[in-house]
This record gives C-alpha cells, structure tokens and sequence, in this order.
C-alpha cells in the first residue's frame, strides 16, 4: 500500500511477495513513473527493509528518506489505516457482492419468460405478480425516481399544467420513507423547474414532514450542476478552476525537469481526468466559448510538457465509442445470462414437477398420519388424568406414611455417638420437653446426606413415633416453647416431617408471615397441606391457598 500525505490517495499495487527487491520495482514502475517523484518519503517497515529496497532510489534521486521501526513509529499512520481499510472494504464488497448477485439470480429467475413444457401455471402467475420494492418504482410513466446512495432525484414532466402526478410521487415517496423508519431531510432538499414558456407563473412547492421545499436555480447532481436554463457554463467553470489549480504542480513537474512521459502521465491522472469528468452530459451542450476556455487548458499543458495533447473533442468520442463497446458487451453478458438462467429454470420445472409427485405422496402420508395423531392425543389426554390422580394418590400415601415422623434440628455431629440413635433421640425428647417418661421410638436416623464440614450446620435427625398421641404433643409443646436446650446446651427445634412438595408449598408463605408478625392483634396459622388462616383484631377470618395473595392481604393489615 502506498499513500499520498498531501492527496490522501491509496494506492494498491498487487504484487508476487513482500521482498525489499519487488518493492523497488513497483515504486519505480508504478509509482514514480505515474506521479513523479515525492518530496519526501515515510516508512514503517524498518531500517532494514527501506535501506535495502530504496538505497538506490534515494542515491541516485537525492530524496530524503526518514526511517522508523514499526515498534517505534513516527508517521501519521496512514498507510496502516489504509491497509485495514481496504481489507474491511473488499471483505465486505465481496459479502454484499454475493448476496447481490443471488438476490439478481433470484429476481431473474422470476422475471424473465419462460414457454419450456410442463411449467405449471401456477409458477406463471406467481412469476407475473413479482415486482421490485414499491420505494423503487413509480406510478406514473411521467416520473422517474433516481436514487444513488443516500441522494433520491424526482423528475416529473408537467404537462397542460397538471401536478397531479408528480406531486401524488412525491406524497408517495414521503410515506414510504415515513413506512420503512427512513426521514427526509427538508432542509437539503430542493424543487428545481426547467419551464421555456414565455409567460410562466411559478406553482406552490410541494412540501416534506409539513415544511415547504426551496425552490432553487441549480443544483449539483453526481458532481454535475444543473441549471434551471440547462446551461453548462456554472459546470464548466468549476472544472476549468479546478483544472487550474492543478497546472500549478505540472508546471513545478517541469522545473524539476522530469521526463516529458511522466508529465503526459501526470496530466492525464490529474488534470486530464477533471476537464472530461462528465464529458458526455455537457459537452454537446456547451457553448463555443466554453470550449475554447477548456481547450486552453489543454494548450497550456501543450506548452509545459512540450508535447501534442489530445483535444477535448476527441475525448469524447473516443469515450461515447468505448460506452457503446461496453453497451455491447454488457448485452452480450445479459444475454448469455439470460440464456443460463432459461437453462437454469427448465431444470428447476423438471426438479417442481418430481416434487410434485413427491408433495402428492406425502399428503397421503400426512392425512393418515394426522389421523392416527389424534387418536393418541384421546390417550394421552386420558392418560394425563389419570397420572394426575396416581400423583396425587402416591403424595397422600408418602404424606400418611410421615404422620408419626418428627424432624430436630440443631443436634451436633456425633452426639448420638455410643449409643442407639432411637435411645438418644428419646432422652434427648424427654430432657428438652420434661418429659415423665421417655417416648416410644421406632427408628431414627440423621437425614441422607453427606457429613457437613466442620463450621457448617448439623444433619437433621429424622424420628418415627411408635404413637401419633406423643408425636402430636411433643409438637404442641414445641409450639409453645421458646427455647428449647440440649443437655449439651444445643438450641434444638422440632417441626413436622413433611414431604418435598408440601415443605415447598408451605415454605412459600414465608414472607406473608414475616408480615403477620408485625401486625398487632392478628393471629395466623398454617394449615396442613398449605393453607394460611389469618384472624385479624376484629374477629375477621380468611384463608389463602395463594402465597401473593396472602402476602398482599398482610402488606394491607400493615399499613392501617
């Protein structure tokens, strides 16, 4: 990649390797030899690499050379920039590259006719309804639309004073922006009328989101100003000036006294490029002196380079010639394209009609299919209900399997050690409760889990009364305890042994209680499986199945 500082011009030069020796011949074959020698020169590929590929150059030139290493740079960086540039514009050209040219495939596929047998007609309708977006097309003959990046040209031909159309085109265009979350910018857009009546009476601008268009004399169009007289004289003076400020390098080319092949190459890049920039719109347009004033510009370099030049005149035939040659070559490309895509498309009739066949079997397949679908949907719809009621059956049994069960918290690891687990547990019930005598334990037995590290809380013990009657009462006085100690002095708490589901179920009224105990005068109880029964102060009562709806009715008693 090499870059011009002053320009900012990139050039990309392609090349076998990176090598010192490939780089020399490429400044000197395609640099040098096409814009003359530079002034100065900046390099980020070492001192090693710039003094071997350049010595010669620079020697023999007398250019200065400025070195830096790459860990170390002290240019502006632009030819880094440059390169991650081009490599982000020529991924992404190629991207949209392909997905423009599948989407031409596409359309073309649907566009063009097609007479080859056994094409359905179905796919001929469907063909004949496709059209491009509506924001590319107009509804009238009398209206072009012209869009070019993000700059849209309307040109509507008036005639016998009838706007309708034109201005319909313009509401149009308007509400399809508005559609596809696109805004007009009032401000920058313009209204120019080419009229050569002789008595004209100017009609009301059109207006965008509610603000009247300026209506202006000229405009630039792809670098182009037009006129409302159609006159070529604003354009050309632009170029000339600028053509102009360009002879200024030519003549400081040829005081440096570079070979007359560099200047020609010189003039034709810089100023040669400016004076035929849209040659083919104006220069039959433009007056005799108009192009007298542009072919002095030509004789001007005449005389700084020493060489005969050609004149504007041939220029632009020899670009009209070179527009028809690439006119015929594109209509040699379409219709080579258009012959693959015929092509393209008899095959893709043969593949449709096979799919038929196959679409046909396959709806056969699918109605018996969706026959045999619903019947086990019927099953599965009564199998359903009866998995719910086996569910339901298996909890009540899990849940009166756990009537006679307790669960104690708080025991430490090991205190059990040394003696059966149902003998600790009933002197452990009767010292805690003062108990006459000691339960009847079945079993007990720490919960399935693994043994906690030192520092974290204690299994529990879960314990199967012999008699629902002792189980009942060690929970009452549980409930009617506040504190309840070990002999070992641990804090020791008792509560039920629910299953999974009802333990979650009733955990979920958590919140609501943490509320009902700051409220003075109401008294709550949960009920067995999950159903809080709430008594506030004057005697009102209400039960909630409804975790949120319990806490809402708490917040309520709160706030009073």
């Amino acid at each position: 990649m090499v870059t011009c500082a002053f320009t900012k011009w990139v050039e990309g030069l392609p090349a076998p390797n990176d090598t010192a020796q490939t780089t020399a011949c490429l400044l000197m074959n395609h640099v040098f030899s096409r814009y003359g020698l530079p002034c100065r020169v900046n390099s980020d590929r070492g001192t090693h690499f710039t003094g071997e590929a350049m010595t010669h150059l620079w020697e023999a030139l007398g250019v200065r050379a400025s070195l830096h290493v790459s860990h170390h740079p002290m240019s502006s960086g632009q030819p880094g920039e440059a390169n991650i540039a081009t490599a982000y514009t020529t991924h992404h050209y190629m991207t949209d590259l392909q997905d423009h040219l599948k989407q031409t495939f596409a359309f073309a596929q649907r566009k063009l006719g097609n007479s080859a047998e056994g094409r359905k007609a179905y796919y001929d309708q469907k063909a004949s309804h496709n059209e491009l977006q509506v924001g590319d097309q107009v509804c009238h003959d009398s209206v072009k639309l012209i869009k070019f990046a993000d700059d849209t040209t309307l040109i509507g031909l008036i005639s016998n004073n009838d706007e309708s159309a034109y201005r319909r085109e313009v509401d149009r265009l308007v509400s399809w922006c508005s559609g596809n979350n696109l805004e007009l910018n009032a401000q920058k857009t313009v209204e120019m009328i080419v009229d050569f009546r002789k008595s004209t009476v100017p009609p009301p601008p059109p207006s965008v989101m509610d603000s009247p268009i300026t209506s202006v004399e000229s405009f630039r169009f792809l670098g182009t100003t037009i006129t409302q007289d159609l006159k070529w004289e604003p354009t050309i003076s632009s170029l000339i000036k600028k053509a102009q400020q360009r002879m200024y390098f030519l003549r400081q080319l040829r005081k440096a006294k570079l070979p007359a092949q560099m200047l020609v190459q010189f003039y034709t890049a810089i100023i040669e490029s400016i004076l035929i920039s849209s040659i083919t719109v104006w220069f039959a347009g433009a007056t005799v002196r108009d192009k007298q004033r542009l072919q002095r510009i030509v004789r001007s370099a005449e005389e700084v380079i020493g060489r005969s030049l050609p004149s504007l005149q041939v220029l632009t035939e020899k670009i009209e010639e070179k527009a028809e040659m690439q006119k015929d070559e594109l209509a040699k490309q379409i219709s080579g394209l258009r012959d693959e895509l015929m092509a393209s498309i008899d095959q893709a009739n043969n593949r449709v009609g096979m799919l038929d066949e196959r679409t046909a079997s396959l709806e056969e397949a699918v109605n018996m299919h969706s026959n045999k679908m619903a019947d086990l949907e019927q099953q599965v719809v009564g199998l359903k209900k009866e998995l719910e009621g086996l569910l339901a059956k298996t909890e009540d049994l899990e849940a009166r399997s756990r009537r006679c069960n307790l669960r104690i918290f708080g025991v430490k690891e090991g205190q059990e050690t040394g003696a059966r687990v149902s003998t600790y547990v009933a002197e452990l019930l009767q010292y805690v409760f003062k108990l006459d005598t000691e339960p009847v334990i079945d079993r007990a037995h720490c919960t399935l889990q693994k043994t906690p590290d030192k520092g974290h809380p204690p299994r529990a013990f879960v314990v199967k009364c012999h008699y629902y009657q002792e189980k009942d009462a060690i929970l009452r006085k549980a409930l009617a305890s506040q504190r309840l100690v070990s002999k070992d002095g641990d804090t020791v708490r008792v509560f039920p042994d629910y299953t999974h589901n009802v333990a979650r179920q009733r955990a979920a009224f958590i919140q609501a209680k943490q509320l009902l105990r700051q409220c003075e005068g109401v008294k709550y109880g949960l009920l067995y499986p999950a159903k809080l029964k709430i008594t506030t102060g004057d005697g009102e009562q209400k039960m909630f199945t409804d975790p949120m709806k319990a806490t809402t009715f708490a917040r309520g008693l709160l706030d009073r």
